[in-house]
């Protein structure tokens, strides 16, 4: 049964909600990914090696072309020219049966430019929560990708291409935590991956990095501090634990320290913080001073109990809003 696959979708969305200028650019920049990922399954030696993905790069690179024509009408003369020439190089060495190596550079050099032009955000501005994500993934994914991502869930029995089996490393291992996040944000179209608009976007990324690190959940981490310090947070949401290990040099165990990595202080210091900060707010408050204790009641919610707030809502909602009404 042939896909529609994400660049089909551009074009039959048209002016829908997913056609605002954040989101078109996310759908682009996945759909790179997708064609600089999967046309190894297409081509080798200059040869088809399959047909139907052969046939999909094909419709990837002729909606690719047409879409890009309208996605780029607002940009610059220059940024226009970049991106379609960018773009027309990767159909040129697709039509002509290149390597592996040279689509994916080249998609990539494509993704880097949209991504430079648009100012589409690719990794999250903290440390996303494994636990956090473990609980979002039990509500939202493991009836169709089993409790343990193996893809067995009762509902992804019936499914056809079946759910995503987490534990394949042969796949897994070229997906980045951004392509995750593009997945479950976006769906994929003619499958049963649906998209995931009505999560915030730090729940996406708790959900990304907890898939990703699936595959290593047995390992025993090492805690090398010093390699962990090294790669900056950016590095581990773009790039596959093929490119890591190529950029960075990096082994198996130290693949699984950077997937299985919680650097947080610890839900404990933020509750502490918001405790105190509590204490403080109610001794200026019995000291007459009103604006000093607002000033220490909010603090006690920003700094305490925000940052943990999506742990909060995922472990115990009620909570959460009887917590956000008092303070």
């Amino acid at each position: 049964m042939r896909r529609i696959h994400i660049l089909a979708l551009f074009l039959l969305l048209g002016v829908s909600a997913y056609a605002n200028k954040g989101e078109a650019s996310r759908i682009l920049v996945h759909t790179l990914n997708y064609l600089g990922q999967d046309y190894k399954n297409a081509v080798k030696d200059g040869k088809v090696v399959n047909e139907d993905e052969y046939e999909e790069m094909e419709e990837f690179c002729e909606h690719g072309e047409r879409y890009f024509q309208e996605f780029s009408s607002d940009w610059s003369d220059a940024d226009s020219a970049a991106v379609g020439s960018l773009i027309e190089e990767l159909v040129t060495l697709v039509k002509n049966k290149a390597s592996y190596e040279l689509v994916a550079k080249k998609s990539a050099e494509a993704k880097l430019k949209i991504i430079a032009i648009t100012g589409l955000k690719t990794f999250p501005s903290s440390y996303p929560n494994l636990e956090a994500g473990k609980k979002l993934y039990l509500t939202e994914c493991a009836k169709c990708h089993g409790p343990e991502g193996f893809g067995d869930g009762p509902d992804g029995l019936v499914l056809d291409p079946k759910p995503r089996n987490f534990h394949d490393n042969e796949r897994l291992k070229f997906i980045s935590p951004s392509h995750a996040f593009n997945t479950i944000r976006l769906g994929v179209e003619g499958t049963g991956m649906r998209s995931h608009v009505g999560l915030e976007d730090e729940e996406v990324w708790n959900l990304a990095f907890y898939v990703i690190s699936l595959r290593y959940k047995n390992a025993e981490p090492e805690k090398d501090k010093e390699l962990l310090q090294k790669i900056p947070l950016e590095k581990i949401a773009v790039l596959s634990d093929v490119e890591l290990s190529k950029e960075f040099n990096l082994n198996n165990q130290q693949l699984a320290d950077i997937r299985l990595n919680q650097p947080h202080a610890g839900n404990d210091l933020f509750l502490k913080t918001a405790v105190e900060y509590l204490d403080r707010a109610n001794l200026y408050y019995t000291n007459a001073r009103a604006d000093d204790a607002l000033q220490s009641a909010s603090l006690a919610y920003l700094q305490g109990i925000e940052p943990i707030e999506l742990q909060l809502k995922a472990t115990d909602p009620e909570l959460k809003e009887k917590l956000e009404k008092q303070i």
